[in-house]
């Protein structure tokens, strides 16, 4: 079995913006900030566990350092610290398989670290994610039928 990726088919939408110009090698990484259950062991071996609720997730993401999508999610960002009410959803989609990540509560943890140097230098981002609905899947297999 072939699979096939492309990273063009990977979507990627913060509130209503969509995200591309990504900096080279690097592009999307979604993480959980805790397990999914807490083992507890006891002192005669016996083992239980606990289903972690309403955890956080972290979206980190580089764009280009020209890209003008950051000034789009600089004042995104600002909005919220001004506001306190600028939260936005998040969506990522492979469209080569059927991975998704969608949270309906999101925001930015910090600024972003900007470099000045003799040559542009991309521009990290870092969102937190709430409520967020996940699955891993796999690329669609190519066919030559």
């Amino acid at each position: 079995m072939a699979g096939s990726y492309s990273p063009k088919k990977v979507l990627l939408i913060i509130g209503v913006i969509p995200i591309s110009g990504y900096a080279e090698k690097s592009m999307i990484e979604i993480t959980p900030d805790q397990d999914d259950f807490e083992t507890l062991k006891g002192a005669d071996g016996a083992v239980e566990r606990s289903e972690i609720v309403g955890g956080t997730w972290s979206c980190k993401f580089t764009l280009l350092g020209s890209n003008p999508l950051n000034a789009e999610l600089s004042a995104l960002r600002k909005a919220d610290k001004l506001t306190n009410k600028a939260a936005f959803p998040l969506l990522c989609k492979d469209l080569n398989g059927t991975s998704i990540h969608a949270a309906k509560v999101c925001w930015f943890k910090k600024a972003p670290a900007k470099k000045y140097e003799s040559a542009s230098s991309p521009i990290e981002w870092e969102i937190v994610m709430t409520q967020v609905e996940d699955f891993v899947g796999g690329n669609a297999s190519a066919s030559i039928y």
